[in-house]
């Protein structure tokens, strides 16, 4: 019966001494260990030996992006280096934006010299089919005086050819267009002079 008493106040007696132990492993090696990083840590950092910015930076960052933490942590301010980053950022986009308006001005330019271009194939073409018109209605007018020529006797037609009433050039698309033996018949009662005229401006 007695002998468990004894027992337990031994496993006391060793419990006592691992946790003294423990204590004096704490005090004399962890707690200075401790204390001379963070005391390392700080002097480094007051002396600009370590920079931990970055990492302190970075955990702001990550706390601020928490759900319900976020709204107490502030958004941490850019480092010095992301503002240097953002510098050239900057300087890299202001020199696309004078590109893009050297682009523009060039487009500009562009776009004016089509347009005068334009201007000019309008008028090219208003001009050519204001003279095709012409050229037509008078195609008509020559068809029909072809028709009127073919239809009088060759004396009576011939009479009017010898004139001067009719230009030589219109008298000679006249006798083109009309038929052979028609033509013929009314060169034959024309003048010889004026016959010999016209034929000659027939064979051009």
């Amino acid at each position: 019966m007695s002998t468990r008493p004894q027992e337990v106040a031994m496993e006391e007696q060793e419990t006592v001494v691992q946790l003294g132990r423990m204590q004096v492993f704490t005090y004399l090696f962890l707690v200075p260990l401790i204390f001379t990083i963070l005391l390392t840590v700080v002097l480094g950092s007051a002396l600009s030996i370590f920079d931990f910015s970055p990492q302190l930076h970075g955990a702001q960052m990550w706390l601020h992006n928490l759900p319900l933490v976020g709204a107490w942590i502030p958004e941490p301010a850019p480092l010095i280096s992301d503002l240097d980053g953002l510098t050239l950022q900057r300087q890299e986009i202001a020199k696309e934006y004078a590109l893009l308006d050297k682009y523009r001005e060039e487009l500009d330019g562009q776009r004016s010299l089509l347009r005068s271009r334009e201007d000019t194939f309008n008028d090219i073409l208003q001009s050519y089919n204001k003279q095709r018109e012409e050229a037509n209605r008078r195609d008509r007018r020559i068809a029909s005086l072809v028709t009127y020529y073919e239809l009088m006797k060759a004396e009576e037609a011939a009479r009017i050819f010898n004139s001067d009433i009719l230009e030589d050039e219109t008298c000679v698309e006249i006798l083109l267009q009309m038929e052979a033996s028609k033509a013929s018949k009314l060169l034959a009662a024309m003048v010889p002079e004026k016959a010999a005229r016209l034929s000659t401006l027939i064979r051009r």
